[in-house]
């Protein structure tokens, strides 16, 4: 099987084991764009941080008597607003955009990851409390 066969074989298997899963889009595109004052430039938009894994998901694990009291990873979404009000608005949103956006986090949820949409870092702070966030 190629490497794209196989990826596509985990990603399927790991969805029914109700695994929240996204293939993470890396590289860079270019875009050609001209500035006010007419000259030609480029625009440079990296898909992802170097190094980021091909995938990422959100595993849910049944946590046994000999696990109690070990680190474990969480997977967090943090969807960022610029202010509280812009947070409310977009909860009420039907868009098209908002509607995926709100698709996917139930997905992660549904998971076993912990969904924080924050217009601050103390936002995102409080939140994680609530899986003893170290």
């Amino acid at each position: 099987m190629s490497e794209k066969e196989i990826e596509k074989n985990i990603i399927e298997n790991l969805r029914y084991r109700k695994a929240y899963i996204q293939k993470v889009q890396s590289g860079t595109v270019f875009k050609n764009y001209t500035d006010k004052s007419g000259a030609q430039k480029v625009y440079k938009i990296k898909m992802a941080d170097t190094g980021t894994p091909d995938t990422l998901a959100c595993v849910p694990v049944r946590i046994t008597k000999d696990m109690v009291g070990q680190i474990f990873g969480a997977f967090v979404a943090i969807e960022v607003k610029k202010n509280e009000s812009e947070i409310e608005k977009w909860e009420k949103q039907k868009d098209k955009r908002s509607i995926a956006q709100h698709e996917q986090q139930d997905l992660i949820v549904r998971a076993g990851g912990v969904v924080v949409v924050a217009a601050s870092y103390e936002t995102v702070e409080k939140d994680l409390k609530s899986i003893n966030f170290l």
